[in-house]
């Protein structure tokens, strides 16, 4: 296994955890824009709780390539040691691998629930509606 790999799923992780980011914030905006039951902001609080998640994934497989850089400059290992490295880099990536994973069927399923629970369109709030029908009424 090649420090590549564990690169690029690190990296996977990172874009997930953005994604995520963003996605929170483009809800938090759709709730905002139109008054919620308060249960629907635990959707928000979810995806904030998924991207902290992804992003320290993203920063112990940082830290796990870090460390074993170094000893990829070394001609000859002894087996132990090669095992060791090993076993450090399978555990980074299957670690990687599973958190994009969760983040994949996560994203999937919560914007189906957002689709039949949230309204299609974003509305403007209340009060700017009463401020355009005043100064409609005023003029």
């Amino acid at each position: 296994m090649e420090l590549n790999t564990l690169f690029a799923w690190s990296l996977a992780v990172n874009l997930c955890a953005l994604l995520l980011l963003l996605e929170a914030f483009l809800l938090l905006r759709a709730l905002l824009a139109a008054p919620q039951v308060i249960w629907r902001y635990l959707l928000f609080a979810l995806f904030l709780g998924l991207s902290a998640w992804c992003f320290t994934g993203t920063i112990k497989a940082w830290q796990a390539l870090e460390m074993l850089t170094p000893l990829y400059a070394i001609d000859r290992f002894p087996p132990a040691v090669y095992i060791h490295i090993r076993a450090i880099m399978i555990n980074a990536v299957s670690a990687c691998q599973l958190q994009v994973g969760i983040v994949a069927v996560v994203l999937v399923a919560l914007l189906l629930i957002e689709s039949k629970l949230l309204p299609r369109h974003v509305r403007p709030p209340a009060w700017v509606i009463a401020r355009e029908q005043e100064r409609f009424v005023g003029n």
